[in-house]
């Protein structure tokens, strides 16, 4: 089942001046974030949790991923992720 998807975010943001100095070429930082339904919720003591990871995982990499391209293009130079649970 593929995941709900409830809301998404993008952050960007352009550093202009970095410890009192202007910066000769600005930095920009993209962030986008994503919120899903549990697909757990209600179901109790799930055993396994990998296979609705393994569906939820490239749905989730392709959008977040999609999401930061649209803004950054070629420009990109470097990732992270990360996830937050609760």
């Amino acid at each position: 089942m593929p995941p709900q998807i409830r809301r998404t975010l993008l952050h960007h943001q352009t550093t202009y001046e970095e410890g009192g100095k202007t910066v000769d070429d600005p930095t920009e930082l993209v962030a986008a974030l994503v919120v899903i339904r549990n697909p757990w919720f209600g179901l109790g003591w799930v055993e396994d949790l990998r296979p609705a990871i393994r569906d939820h995982g490239p749905v989730l990499g392709t959008l977040l991923t999609d999401m930061i391209l649209n803004v950054t293009g070629e420009r990109l130079e470097g990732y992270g992720k990360a996830s937050v649970v609760g």
